[in-house]
């Protein structure tokens, strides 16, 4: 049984203003048309998920709702410690839900890109050659292994492809 796993870094987010808090942070207008032509390309691509893992933090949750104003899913969890857990407990929470077909993940780097790079071991083709570039904001790292992810294991997965907002911008 083959499965997918999307991870997406949040949308491009405000900086932060003195006193505010990092988990608080919306997205920019620019961050808002990045999270829509993210959306529009993972509907034509037909990279529905089964399942939504979302962080807590605002700048995911908006990003969420972005994309969900296209993408229909079942299930939606958000969950704080994607705010703060490292690429091994993304892993962690990926293996966790693994009983979807297609897991969407949308978090934040460094853990998003460390975590791609943890599962794919092959460095050839144009997707990896892109994701070493690093993990723009509301990049898609579409990531595919033979098991369920559940068994998900470093170096035990295919880079599909990498997308970036900028490569459907109009």
């Amino acid at each position: 049984m083959a499965s997918r796993l999307l991870l997406m870094r949040h949308a491009k987010a405000r900086w932060p203003s003195p006193g505010s808090d990092d988990f608080d942070r919306p997205l920019t207008d620019i961050g808002i048309q990045e999270a829509r032509s993210m959306a529009d390309m993972i509907e034509a691509a037909g990279l529905r998920p089964d399942l939504v893992l979302c962080s807590g933090a605002r700048r995911c949750r908006e990003t969420w709702q972005q994309l969900s104003n296209s993408i229909e899913v079942e299930a939606v969890e958000y969950d704080d410690a994607l705010y703060s857990n490292d690429a091994a407990g993304y892993l962690d929470h990926v293996r966790l839900h693994g009983a979807a077909g297609t897991l969407l993940v949308i978090g934040h780097n460094p853990m998003t890109e460390e975590l791609a790079m943890a599962l794919t071991s092959d460095r050839t083709g144009a997707a990896p050659s892109a994701l070493a570039g690093g993990f723009p904001t509301a990049a898609l790292a579409v990531i595919e292994t033979a098991g369920a992810l559940s068994e998900l294991r470093p170096s035990g997965a295919r880079l599909e492809a990498f997308i970036t907002p900028r490569e459907h911008a109009d």
